[in-house]
């Protein structure tokens, strides 16, 4: 609002001559922004072959609003590259993400075109009856999945923290909120790793060759080809 009032001025212009308010300048916003995805829209040539990803995330909802549940869905291909949109969501079901995904892929006319599904593995993706994977069903027929693993890893420290704190269902556990809030207080070069702790190492030592072990079987079975 100042920037704007600064080059008006600045131009010599009759400021009382502009409406400033910030629902007006939202307003206009807005409407662009519907002229540009029409253009685009128009314009796009997208490949016949297309991989649709999709992520959601609690971000601030804009005009003083609280924050809201928002999916991101993007699609990609050869020669092909776009986030479609980033709609508030009521929820983050799966349910709920699979209307999300399906309505903006009618949007843009592209449910014909979409071939496989990008996702990570947390349950309101995965989930059968009501993941967001049901997009299949919206679709009516099968798609590949591209499922992204990383959460894995996620549940195996979280597993290992719940021996030692109680269970937690918040997306923030709050010691290791405090460790973020505090990591720039923290000397780093005071790290020790386990192996050398005196009441770790013992414990360590009598697992250790069983790890390694079961390590090296799992990397020259590959039990899980289509994920390692």
């Amino acid at each position: 609002m100042y920037i704007i009032s600064a080059v008006i001025n600045s131009l010599g212009l009759d400021i009382d001559k502009y409406n400033l308010s910030y629902s007006t300048i939202r307003n206009a916003r807005i409407s662009k922004r519907k002229e540009f995805v029409n253009t685009i829209k128009e314009t796009e040539n997208f490949n016949d072959s297309l991989v649709v990803h999709w992520d959601g995330k609690v971000l601030p909802a804009g005009n003083d609003q609280p924050k809201a549940e928002r999916l991101s869905i993007h699609v990609t291909g050869i020669s092909s590259d776009k986030n479609l949109k980033t709609p508030i969501l009521s929820d983050g079901t799966g349910e709920s993400q699979a209307s999300a995904i399906f309505e903006t892929l009618t949007e843009w006319n592209l449910c014909d075109n979409i071939k496989a599904m990008c996702f990570d593995t947390t349950s309101s993706n995965t989930g059968c009856d009501s993941g967001a994977c049901t997009l299949e069903d919206k679709i009516g027929r099968d798609l590949l999945y591209l499922a992204c693993r990383h959460h894995t890893s996620e549940l195996m420290l979280r597993n290992v923290a719940e021996v030692a704190w109680p269970v937690t269902n918040s997306p923030n556990v709050p010691i290791f909120k405090r460790f973020r809030d505090n990591w720039e207080k923290i000397d780093k070069s005071l790290y020790e790793i386990g192996t050398e702790d005196g009441d770790i190492a013992p414990i360590l030592n009598q697992k250790k060759d069983y790890i390694l072990d079961f390590i090296g079987k799992q990397l020259i079975n590959r039990f899980r080809k289509f994920y390692i």
